[in-house]
């Protein structure tokens, strides 16, 4: 690996050349652009997996600058700090099984949505254990590689996270801003909670104000739950309806169904 001084070479030869302050903090930029860096996931010739690139300001002074591989990183790392990370790289579109009709349309209207659904919504509710996670990953991950941003919730978690900072006005308002402003949320499990209470008080006031905002925001939003958009409105008609209008034509739907629940078999 070349060092500083490896750049230095050439630019001083006694008292015939004096490096100046641009050659300086030039040879400094690459130098540092041209070093090895350690970070994961995934391979960036720009920064050469430091994270950063460095150049020169208006002033002509060295900065260094955020690669815009770090928006993919830090997703990724979000995605795997969730309960995700191992298993992003086996839910796929490729790995997703098509062997029957109703799998092959899933996977087509995902696909479409990953590729072309601008600021839509996808919903894919239905049947236990049929490969809604799965679907609903793949997308995430080929958003990531396209460069957004995505933040993934497990309902549950996250209701319990609201009811722990509701009466901190500044903890539950962060909380609700950090999930409004987002570039992708994907929420999985939506409204499945361990309460005893049926889909009242809290929890759809929560479910609501965070869909509600991502509806005005027109922010791209992902939610997998065992809940049809008709089970959701007989709780609350305007939620459900927030949810159906922003994902038209991206909601997937599998009715009850013990033979389509993969992890039985």
């Amino acid at each position: 690996m070349n060092t500083i001084a490896d750049y230095t070479k050439g630019y001083s030869n006694g008292k015939s050349k004096k490096i100046t302050p641009f050659e300086l903090a030039q040879m400094r930029c690459d130098w540092y652009n041209e070093t090895p860096g350690s970070l994961k996931y995934i391979n960036c010739d720009k920064c050469k997996n430091k994270g950063y690139v460095a150049g020169l300001d208006e002033n002509q002074n060295e900065t260094r600058f955020e690669c815009s591989c770090m928006n993919k990183r830090k997703s990724i790392m979000n995605l795997e700090r969730s309960g995700l990370g191992s298993l992003i790289r086996r839910y796929t579109f490729k790995a997703y099984e098509t062997s029957e009709a109703w799998q092959l349309d899933v996977k087509k209207k995902a696909m479409v949505f990953a590729e072309e659904s601008g600021n839509s919504w996808f919903y894919a509710a239905g049947q236990s254990g049929s490969g809604k996670t799965h679907i609903c990953t793949a997308i995430c991950t080929r958003l990531i590689a396209d460069g957004h941003v995505v933040k993934y919730k497990i309902w549950r978690e996250l209701f319990h996270e609201l009811q722990s900072t509701q009466f901190d006005d500044s903890g539950y308002k962060n909380k609700i801003n950090e999930l409004c402003n987002t570039d992708v949320l994907y929420i999985d499990d939506f409204l499945k909670t361990n309460s005893n209470n049926s889909k009242i008080g809290d929890e759809l006031n929560f479910a609501f104000e965070i869909i509600n905002k991502r509806y005005n925001a027109n922010k791209k939003t992902i939610i997998s739950t065992e809940l049809l958009i008709s089970d959701i409105q007989k709780y609350d008609s305007a939620l459900a309806g927030r949810i159906a209008e922003r994902a038209a034509g991206f909601i997937i739907q599998i009715k009850k169904d013990g033979s389509k629940n993969y992890r039985m078999r």
